[in-house]
């Protein structure tokens, strides 16, 4: 009788924020492409994670996703399911899985660990929020919004000596009275800002306006948790967890201050965000 050799399964321990999350997958290729795109996130610890995926490729096909997973929930477990993708995520029981039978498997596991990240980290009394982080004198400025809104312009005219945590996510978790801001490795392009788990606290939020005249205007408390909400991205698809969410945006909200920030795409904005700071 032959023994059967048993399957090597290659593990990539992330470190984001304050959470741990854990893929495992026996695809060597896979492995080596994920482990380079996170690199400088990659943690060696013997501490539980928060959550631990599985990841199974099958064989792929040859075209690329035609759309993005549709992720939705169901019993407060995440799902997405779409051409050549199938996972879920339950916070709870800290476990998930993805299944890819297409070639571009970098792309597709990040949408995965974007998703299972903000659900992790909302599950941990945090929060992931669409935002450019740049820590200036020890402290981040957080500036939010969707897609297009100037998150990636702003970073780019961050000053010399400044941080960049990233352009696009960044994870928030509170301490006592105060929020930080941690470095996530979802930039875009992916890499541009990969540091590593590197953290600051939150002076301020200022959600980007693009206009032809510079000025920082300080939001009602109301107007602040709808903009939190609205850039909260993945839990603000659940209907269960909606109160959660919103008494979650209100709690950052009375703890730091929020603005809109009406900016030029020049770097005139940094005087009146500083000024704003400062008081």
């Amino acid at each position: 009788m032959r023994s059967q050799t048993a399957r090597q399964v290659f593990s990539l321990t992330l470190q984001v924020g304050e959470l741990v999350l854990q893929l495992r997958c026996e695809n060597a290729l896979a492995w080596h492409q994920l482990a380079e795109r996170y690199g400088p996130f990659r943690v060696s610890t013997t501490s539980s994670p928060h959550l631990v995926a599985d990841l199974v490729i099958e064989r792929p096909a040859a075209a690329r996703p035609a759309q993005e997973p549709v992720l939705s929930f169901r019993a407060g477990h995440l799902v997405l399911e779409g051409p050549g993708v199938a996972g879920w995520v339950a916070a709870d029981e800290r476990r998930g899985h993805l299944t890819l039978n297409t070639p571009y498997v970098a792309e597709q596991a990040e949408y995965f660990l974007r998703a299972a990240c903000a659900l992790v980290a909302f599950e941990a009394g945090g929060l992931l929020l669409h935002a450019a982080g740049v820590v200036h004198r020890g402290r981040t400025y957080l500036f939010f919004g969707h897609s297009g809104s100037g998150k990636t312009t702003v970073a780019g005219f961050a000053r010399l000596g400044d941080r960049l945590l990233n352009d696009d996510l960044v994870v928030l978790s509170p301490h006592d009275d105060r929020w930080t801001a941690w470095a996530t490795p979802f930039s875009s392009p992916p890499g541009a800002f990969n540091l590593g788990p590197c953290s600051a606290p939150v002076a301020a939020l200022f959600r980007l306006v693009p206009s032809s005249v510079v000025r920082a205007d300080p939001l009602d408390p109301a107007q602040a948790v709808a903009e939190l909400v609205a850039n909260a991205p993945v839990v603000s698809a659940d209907p269960g967890r909606s109160v959660a969410l919103l008494e979650r945006c209100a709690a950052l909200a009375r703890q730091v201050p929020l603005y809109a920030l009406h900016f030029r795409r020049d770097p005139s904005f940094w005087e009146v965000v500083d000024k704003a700071v400062r008081g």
